[in-house]
């Protein structure tokens, strides 16, 4: 599973939300 950004982020939280969300990917995908 893939996690793609379509736009920016609006606020800090939100970057932080996605970056977690892509390490927890990768962890799982690995």
């Amino acid at each position: 599973m893939t996690v793609t950004q379509s736009k920016p982020a609006s606020t800090n939280g939100v970057a932080a939300l996605d970056r977690a969300i892509a390490i927890l990917d990768a962890f799982a995908t690995a």
